[in-house]
């Protein structure tokens, strides 16, 4: 499907072009600004760099029902023929939208998938692109996410395919976690978890991209009356624990340990978890830089609850800023009873 918009403003024709094609949603814009000549895009080496698209932002987040606006400049200042690459999210492709003065618009279906995404700038008309042989001058990523989700926080790549890890270092010696193992011990990327009574979900898996919050002093919205806090982590390089802060609605707050054991276990040295902690997967290997490893070593994700203020809603969490022993990680967080 396909239709054309021909709008003129200001000296320059300007003509828009939607596509639907497969899964993928392309959007071409042709400026005719009033200059005699333009270089050649594929000249040179400069001028490919001076074609380069620059954005305001190398990262651009927003909601399921949202949009998000993109801002696109030029190296040399001159009016380029963009072609934007969307990915489907979901089953529906985003909808780009010419808004004028270089500025896009990207429109995601209300039934997307959280999940972070790549925008692709290419110099070519669409009926020319073939993405398989062409190189993107340019892109940025598209972070979608539900209100409430940890997506925005994460700062960690620690979870990677037995074939093809791409980037996942749980631990800063190029370890991580299987999807595949994980899978199969009931965390499958992006589904409810339910343990002890807490409704977590588990993190969405795309590849080298980050999965989990390494705690840093962050401050995490999060909303809910109960009993406690539940958090699925581990710890890397050594158990790990630290003072957190529960924040509630009325304006209080109060101070929680919290901690993880290491997530091999001290590399199968210890006998019990730390911090009374409930092991809530094990997995039999661990994938490194190079894939699968046969190398026996087990891997866990822990369980462990924190207490809250009775009666009062919880409006936030801050993560321990100064951790005691290796590093605390979270991959998912909720309030229960």
């Amino acid at each position: 499907m396909a239709f054309t918009i021909d709008i003129t403003m200001g000296g320059f024709g300007l003509k828009k072009k939607l596509f639907s094609i497969g899964r993928a949603l392309m959007c071409t814009l042709t400026c005719s600004a009033i200059v005699t000549s333009a270089p050649a895009f594929a000249a040179t080496e400069g001028a490919k760099e001076a074609a380069e698209p620059l954005t305001a932002q190398a990262v651009y987040a927003t909601q399921p029902g949202q949009s998000t606006i993109i801002d696109i400049a030029n190296k040399d200042g001159l009016r380029r023929l963009y072609t934007l690459v969307t990915p489907a999210v979901g089953n529906t492709a985003p909808h780009v939208v010419y808004k004028g003065a270089y500025q896009y618009a990207v429109d995601v279906p209300a039934g997307a998938r959280q999940g972070d995404y790549q925008i692709l700038f290419y110099l070519h008309p669409v009926k020319s692109l073939k993405t398989a042989n062409m190189r993107p001058v340019g892109q940025v990523r598209l972070q979608v996410s539900r209100p409430g989700s940890l997506l925005p926080y994460f700062n960690n790549v620690g979870i990677g395919l037995d074939n093809a890890p791409l980037g996942a270092n749980f631990d800063g010696s190029g370890n991580s976690y299987s999807t595949q193992q994980l899978a199969a011990a009931g965390l499958t990327p992006g589904k409810p978890v339910n343990f002890h009574g807490f409704h977590f979900t588990w993190p969405n898996d795309f590849p080298a991209r980050p999965d989990n919050i390494i705690a840093k002093g962050q401050t995490i919205p999060l909303s809910g009356r109960g009993r406690s806090i539940g958090f699925l982590g581990a710890a890397t390089n050594g158990n790990s624990h630290g003072v957190a802060v529960v924040h509630y609605t009325n304006g209080t707050w109060s101070t929680v340990l919290l901690g993880f054991t290491d997530w091999t276990m001290n590399g199968g040295l210890s006998v019990h978890p730390s911090f009374s902690n409930w092991a809530a997967a094990t997995t039999h290997y661990r994938d490194s830089d190079g894939g699968r490893t046969n190398n026996h070593v087990f891997t866990y994700v822990f369980f462990t609850q924190v207490p809250v203020k009775p009666g009062l809603t919880v409006s936030s969490v801050t993560l321990p800023k100064t951790v005691y022993g290796g590093n605390l990680h979270v991959f998912s967080m909720a309030v229960g009873n």
